[in-house]
Parts: C-alpha cells; sequence; structure tokens
C-alpha cells in the first residue's frame, strides 16, 4: 500500500496516514455495530411477527426483474404471476387460501419465488393466538398450503426458480383429514384447465414435528399428499428437502411418509425428477414404509433422484426411495429409473437395519406393473439385492445394466450437487438388473 512501500515518506506522513485508516475503519466497525444491534433488535421485537403482504404481479412476458418466461410450463408467456420474495408474500398465499374457505382461491394461479426466503420466524408462530415472536404458546410453526377442506387444495403452480426456503418449521397435531397432510404442501390438486404442480425449488435446514393422531396422516417434505383429477397435467422437477421430519411421538403413527412426497396417486404418465432427499426421517407407520423420496407411489413415476442420510423406524418397509409401488390406476406403465440409496437405516431403540431402496410393491392384473430400471444403492447400507431375489417376476427391470457410471441429478442449484453429496462418488455400490424372464445380475460398480 502507499504508506508502506514508499520509502521517501516521512514517519510522520505515515504515522498520519496509519492514523487516519484507524479511524476510518473504527468508524466503520461502529457503524457496522449499530446496523448489527438495530437488526437484533428488530429481530427480538418484531421480526418474528407474523404479517403477511401482498406480492406485486408481473405477466410472465415481462421484462422487469429479468422475468420473461413460461412460469407455469404451458407453452406462452402470457399468464399473471406472483413474485414471492420474503416470508410474508409466502405468508400472504396461505392467508389467502386460509380466508376463502367456499372458494378454491389459488385456482390456476402462478406463483415465482425471486429471492432465497429465511422462514426462522416460523418457529415462533402460533395458529390462534398473538404472540408469534416467541416460545409462549403451541407454535405449530408453517400451518401447509392446501391444508384443509377441498376448498382449502393448493390448485396452483409454485416455481421457486431455483431459490431455497430455508429454516421452515412445522410442529403440528393431525386429528382428522382435513389436518392430515402435513408438509409445505399439504394437498396438491389442479382446475382441470391449468397445470399445476411445484419446480426449481430447495427447502433447506427444515425441521418438522408432526404428533399424528389420525391414522391416515400423510407426512411429505414439500408435498404431503395430492388430489388430482383424473389424467391431470402436473409438474415435479428440480425439487430438494434437507432437514428433519420427527413424528416418533405420535399417539397414532400415521399411513404414508416420505421426505420429498407422501402419497401420490397418479393416473397419467407426469412423473416426478431430478430431486433429491438429505436428512432424517424418524417414527414408526401404520401400514406402509417410510421412503427417502415418496412414502407410496401408485401409478406414479419417478426418474433421477436420490436419498441420503437416515431413516430411523421400526418398519421393515422402510427404504431409500419409496415405501410403497403399487400402480391400479394408471393404463401406463409407471417407471422408478435411475435412483440412488444411500440411506442408513436404524430401530428406534439405535440397532441397524438393512432396508432396501424399494420397500415394497404390488401388483393389478389390470394395469402394466411399474418397470424399474437403473436401481442403484450403497452396500454398505443396504442389503437390497435380498429384496429383489425374493420378488417374483412381477418387478420388471430392463436386462441392460447402464455401463456410465451412477446417475448424478440435475438439483434445485448448480452447486448442490458439489456442496451436499449426490451420487458420484459413492463406493462401493450395487447395480441390480432383472429381466423380464427373471434372470438377475448383481454388480458391484467402484
Amino acid at each position: 500500500m502507499y504508506f508502506t512501500t514508499d520509502r521517501f515518506h516521512s514517519s510522520e506522513k505515515i504515522l498520519k496516514k496509519t492514523n487516519h485508516i484507524f479511524v476510518l475503519c473504527n468508524t466503520i466497525f461502529l457503524e457496522k455495530l449499530k446496523t448489527t444491534i438495530f437488526l437484533l433488535l428488530i429481530g427480538f421485537f418484531g421480526i418474528a411477527q407474523k404479517s403477511s403482504s401482498e406480492p406485486q404481479t408481473a405477466t410472465e412476458s415481462s421484462t422487469v426483474g429479468g422475468l420473461d418466461m413460461d412460469v407455469n410450463l404451458d407453452g406462452d408467456k402470457n399468464d399473471t404471476v406472483y413474485l414471492i420474495s420474503n416470508l410474508s408474500e409466502l405468508y400472504w398465499i396461505q392467508e389467502q387460501i386460509q380466508n376463502n374457505p367456499s372458494t378454491s382461491w389459488s385456482e390456476g394461479k402462478i406463483f415465482l419465488q425471486t429471492e432465497d426466503i429465511d422462514a426462522s420466524p416460523t418457529k415462533f408462530w402460533d395458529d390462534n393466538d398473538s404472540d408469534n415472536s416467541s416460545l409462549t404458546g403451541n407454535n405449530e410453526g408453517w400451518k401447509p398450503l392446501g391444508w384443509g377442506s377441498q376448498y382449502d387444495y393448493f390448485e396452483g403452480f409454485y416455481n421457486g426458480n431455483y431459490h431455497r426456503i430455508i429454516n421452515l418449521h412445522i410442529n403440528r397435531s393431525t386429528t382428522n383429514s382435513d389436518d392430515g397432510y402435513v408438509g409445505f404442501i399439504g394437498e396438491l390438486s389442479d382446475d382441470f384447465t391449468n397445470p399445476s404442480g411445484v419446480i426449481k425449488l430447495g427447502i433447506l435446514n427444515a425441521n418438522y414435528i408432526i404428533n399424528s393422531g389420525y391414522s391416515q396422516t400423510t407426512i411429505g417434505g414439500i408435498i404431503a399428499g395430492e388430489a388430482l383429477s383424473f389424467g391431470a397435467e402436473f409438474f415435479l422437477s428440480d425439487l430438494f428437502f434437507e432437514g428433519t421430519i420427527d413424528f416418533s411421538s405420535s399417539g397414532t403413527n400415521p399411513s404414508h411418509v416420505g421426505g420429498i412426497l407422501g402419497n401420490f396417486v397418479i393416473s397419467s404418465d407426469y412423473k416426478i425428477k431430478n430431486t433429491y432427499f438429505n436428512g432424517t426421517i424418524k417414527g414408526n407407520t401404520s401400514t406402509y414404509g417410510i421412503g427417502g423420496i415418496a412414502g407410496r407411489f401408485n401409478g406414479m413415476s419417478v426418474e433421477n433422484a436420490y436419498a441420503r442420510g437416515k431413516i430411523i423406524g421400526e418398519n421393515n418397509d422402510n427404504a431409500g426411495i419409496i415405501g410403497y409401488v403399487v400402480n391400479s390406476v394408471n393404463s401406463n406403465s409407471p417407471t422408478i429409473y435411475n435412483v440412488y440409496s444411500a440411506i442408513l437405516f436404524e430401530e428406534l431403540d439405535g440397532t441397524s437395519l438393512n432396508n432396501s431402496p424399494i420397500g415394497d410393491y404390488s401388483k393389478y392384473n389390470s394395469d402394466p406393473i411399474t418397470q424399474f430400471d437403473n436401481i442403484y444403492w450403497d452396500s454398505t447400507l443396504s442389503y437390497s439385492s435380498e429384496f429383489y431375489e425374493s420378488k417374483d417376476a412381477g418387478i420388471v427391470i430392463s436386462s441392460a445394466v447402464t455401463r456410465e457410471g451412477l446417475p448424478t441429478t440435475t438439483l434445485a442449484s448448480s452447486s448442490a450437487l458439489k456442496g451436499r453429496g449426490g451420487a458420484t462418488g459413492q463406493s462401493p455400490v450395487k447395480i441390480y438388473s432383472k429381466s423380464k424372464q427373471g434372470s438377475g445380475v448383481i454388480t458391484d460398480r467402484l
């Protein structure tokens, strides 16, 4: 710098320059300190307060803010879009759905998230009292979008635009079908005309605590369940969930639990793709096993997905990818394609289990059975060959084994795979492939 490299300046000038820098740095420090104290005071006294604000809107073709995109993937740029940039605007969506119980308020509406959203204040939110800034009260936290009667379904389209919702808290009890779907979105539906769905969204560092008091409780990190019409058009892609889902203190064990989706019954060829779960799921289910990606799929397909972390529970059908697979509704053949499981399984007392990527399946003679292809798992965490070899030819898996290494999914941010881990580099891994005639091949892939 100037005062250290110019040997011809006097020591007096050097001292003056040094003093000037010290005063300047001190001023900057004090300003930052005042700003920090101000933000802390705002946080202590008011930032956790639950308030809503109506978001701005724009047309898809608008170049304002760099929009100019087909947000809901319907093939045009003519729709009006709600721009969601903060927690108050996100809560506004939930509030509108709740305050319009006799109409499907979200029907056909399109939402675009424009910033990462810090949902930390949801830790203090209460449903029925005004104290939303402390641990006083029940602190139920985030109330799922599409949570309640049929008019409370989420029938819109949410595009995260590769942004995240961080530190989302849910602490809820379930008692019946109206409150029995718990996740960021409770139940996804459609309006018979416009596509619905959730794309390009990550939920990071989430903490869900659910006390199930209803045997059909359904839990999903992103979406718990669906009420889609027959053959509905929907989109689920580029999603991730990182966090904890804990229902181990439930009075009545829930039925369907998945790290991304709870229970989906689909009669069309739409699928979930490019998604991952990384976290912990803890508790016992009443009917079907827990799945790292989904609890139960009936007619639903998945492509390019992986799950990492831990599933803690007593059900032998707990699975790295899907707890239960069946098809009784889809005239097309659903597919489970290019999936990878690196889930550690334990019982509630800490005893290790060796479960598989797919928990259980059932087939119906009247509908095409689900086809499995490119199923990958970490063999140090799952002893999956035993599961597949014990099943009959109802599981249809192509005879070809992919020779291109482990699949790497397209995630909800360009650095997600690098920073959060992924399929690449995990070893040893077993890849299982079974032909329609029933012959099997198990291969170690390092």
